[in-house]
């Protein structure tokens, strides 16, 4: 694969489910010569026959029967395209709540995200009200690292009037506020009028929103800028998931978070200590000589069953591994306040301060944490200041780990740990945690890597399970499966 343009990776985020996200995305890679028009053609008289002809585009990234006859997105997906400055990979995330788990893994890759509203009457206004997924989207993409974004106001061929200036100019002028108080800029967000279905504004200056004078998508796109890449520091890899391949063996999928990857590599994969030699590497069915930070790949290991590996383990190089630890330090902020006890968040912090009191680490500051926001119930302004000011010293700590505790299908707070912001050697780390249930060990790896969220705190919908994931490793009692 040429590395003629710098890779960046672009996350697709609906503001609510329903937003034309995938539409919009499918879309921009048609225009952009990613697919052949009979192939559009074939989706669209396919769709007509299950009454969703509106869905050719999305189908280009929805490819799961579930997803076609639910006309949602379930699982994340990727798609190469090029800009006159990136090679980019996009990142199609669902929209819908059930499946928020993989939304993060998205955004745990992303370097920009792409926020797509729905503009017809009542559709951002769903999207926005205080149960709407746009807020719960935006706050989980700030806090897990994605520092850019564009915000596309959708479906402008379908407001009233259509492709109506007030209508637009009202969504920005509500939602601004909101950017700010999550931690981002809103005079550095291009917000771009747009029509996925239809074309307005994707490529090309639509004559339907001529009173618009900024960029367009695919310049907002261009403009975007270069993030840092740590490409001097030891490998760590956090995997998204593994597959067999027949024919082919055991192929590990994740992003290159810093260092490289190369065929031939010895690799250790913690917690496990598991070791195998790397085959091959390629990123978008092309083979790479090295992958470098950003770069999401798979890659063939060998003598390596699937059951051995899973999503949130972290390959590293096995000269150059991570440092172990069993220290859990600061880290809560609400992402999302509690509705009801049962499922909320005051219930699981009280849990979890319960179960930290006697571990062999310092409790003592987490404890604190989540005394004050336990007590922290003033309403959404309230919220997204303390967020703000806890993902802004998250972001400073660049070798701040995550984790990410829910309640029920709601997101309720996510967490990181800055104890290991010295040395990149020790960026990922795990260890056994001593409580009065028993030993618990856990591994702490990449941002995002979290795994059925929908396992609440305690809910005993799976043995040992806790609700909480650190990068995607359940924290469990030992020996349990």
């Amino acid at each position: 694969m040429s590395r003629g343009k710098f890779p960046i990776n672009i996350l697709f985020i609906g503001g609510h489910v329903d937003s034309g996200k995938s539409t919009t995305a499918g879309h921009l890679i048609y225009k952009l010569g990613g697919i052949e028009k009979d192939v559009i053609e074939r989706f669209e008289k396919e769709a007509a026959e299950i009454n969703r002809r509106s869905f050719k585009y999305a189908w280009v990234l929805d490819k799961l029967k579930a997803e076609r006859e639910r006309g949602i997105t379930i699982d994340i997906s990727l798609w190469k395209f090029e800009t006159t400055n990136f090679l980019c990979t996009l990142i199609d995330a669902p929209g819908h709540r059930d499946f928020i788990k993989n939304m993060i893994t998205g955004a745990s890759e992303a370097d920009c995200a792409v926020l797509i509203i729905d503009s017809t009457p009542g559709g951002f206004e769903a999207g926005f009200c205080k149960n709407g997924q746009t807020n719960e989207h935006v706050q989980l993409a700030y806090a897990l690292g994605v520092s850019q974004m564009i915000c596309c106001c959708n479906k402008m061929d379908a407001t009233t009037p259509k492709y109506s200036k007030d209508r637009y100019e009202q969504i920005v002028s509500q939602i601004s506020p909101f950017l700010s108080e999550v931690g981002y800029n809103p005079g550095k967000i291009p917000f771009i009028p747009i029509s996925g279905y239809e074309g307005d504004n994707i490529i090309e200056h639509s004559s339907n929103l001529d009173w618009y004078t900024g960029p367009t998508l695919l310049e907002a796109l261009d403009q975007i800028r270069r993030p840092k890449r740590l490409i001097f520091r030891p490998l760590r890899l956090p995997l998204q998931d593994v597959y067999k391949i027949g024919g082919i063996g055991i192929v590990p999928v994740g992003r290159v978070e810093s260092g490289i990857l190369k065929p031939g590599m010895v690799l250790t994969f913690a917690p496990t200590g598991l070791q195998t030699e790397v085959k091959s590497v390629e990123m978008h069915h092309e083979a790479l000589t090295r992958a470098l930070p950003g770069d999401i790949v798979g890659f063939n290991v060998t003598n390596v069953s699937a059951k051995d590996l899973r999503r949130g383990y972290v390959a590293s190089h096995s000269q150059r591994g991570p440092a172990m630890e069993n220290q859990l330090n600061e880290a809560v902020s609400k992402v999302k306040a509690a509705e009801t006890k049962e499922e909320g968040m005051t219930m699981e912090l009280k849990k979890l301060s319960k179960e930290l009191e006697a571990s062999k680490g310092n409790a003592e500051k987490l404890n604190e944490k989540l005394k004050s926001v336990e007590e922290e119930k003033a309403g959404l302004e309230s919220e997204m200041k303390k967020l703000r000011v806890q993902t802004e010293q998250w972001r400073k700590a660049a070798d701040a780990a995550a984790a990410v505790l829910a309640g029920g299908f709601d997101m309720s707070a996510a967490a990181r740990v800055p104890e290991r912001c010295g040395s990149m050697d020790k960026h990922f780390g795990g260890g056994t945690f001593e409580t009065p249930g028993g030993r618990y060990h856990g591994y702490v790896g990449s941002p995002g890597m979290v795994d059925d969220l929908d396992d609440g705190f305690g809910s005993g919908k799976k043995k040992g399970s806790s609700g909480i994931r650190m990068f995607g490793d359940l924290w469990k009692k030992k020996g349990q499966k």
